[in-house]
């Protein structure tokens, strides 16, 4: 039997499919919308606060993160995007209200969001969109639970616990070990702490012989303690699946 040729727009069929089936004639459907792939170099804003895009992207190599300019000089990171993520998809019916930027070297899918939110009238279609916005809202509901009612230990312990276990989902790394190109900065961005809390916590993680640090790299040494000590329970990772 000769190979599927590959398409530009795969991942996003795969992870839709991984909220709910799609059946041929979706997938017939979401390959015919107009679509781009680009190459984007790091640090590169993809999407302005406040912009109403006509573009949907998706992270297709790479990472990126979605932030808020929240005072001159003050950021807060409110999600971390791998492959295979939507990056601006609620954008389709309002302005975003969050920047795109990009951690690293990238190649994204630009799709036209006219042509995209014209297949909300397909069931199979719209069901898995509205899965893929439920599911990210769960990990923006979760992250506001992190800053607003855990210590700073429990905050990063929580934090890489979901980060370790989406790459593990998404089939790029194994649960123990994992590579991120986000520095500790971004971390205390996205968890509410200064850059010297950060540091020390980290730190003090190592000396518990929880993690292990080597550069980007991150090595669990306890997956049962961390969990613990971060209250992290996957499920909500979960909202849209099954």
């Amino acid at each position: 039997m000769a190979a599927t040729r590959a398409h530009a727009l795969d991942p996003l069929i795969r992870r839709l499919h991984s909220h709910t089936p799609l059946p041929p004639r979706a997938t017939k459907a979401l390959r015919a919308v107009p679509h781009e792939l680009r190459p984007v170099a790091a640090g590169e804003l993809l999407t302005r606060q406040g912009q109403r895009v006509r573009e949907c992207l998706v992270l297709i190599t790479g990472f990126a993160m979605l932030h808020k300019i929240v005072s001159p000089g003050g950021r807060q990171i409110l999600f971390f995007a791998m492959p295979g993520d939507l990056l601006n998809l609620d954008g389709i019916l309002s302005p975003c209200n969050y920047n795109v930027e990009t951690l690293s070297d990238c190649s994204v899918v630009a799709l036209s969001c006219e042509a995209l939110a014209g297949l909300y009238g397909d069931e199979a279609i719209g069901k898995a969109l509205f899965l893929e916005l439920s599911w990210q809202g769960a990990i923006l509901r979760e992250w506001l639970a992190n800053i607003g009612s855990r210590n700073a230990r429990t905050r990063i312990a929580h934090l890489l616990c979901e980060l370790s276990l989406r790459l593990e989902q998404a089939e790029l790394s194994e649960r123990r070990r994992f590579e991120l190109p986000v520095t500790q900065e971004q971390l205390a961005d996205a968890t509410g702490l200064s850059l010297m809390h950060m540091s020390r916590t980290l730190k003090a993680l190592e000396l518990e012989k929880l993690i292990r640090r080597d550069g980007r790299s991150i090595t669990i040494l306890d997956w049962e303690r961390l969990q613990s000590v971060g209250g992290f329970d996957g499920a909500y990772l979960s909202v849209a699946r099954g």
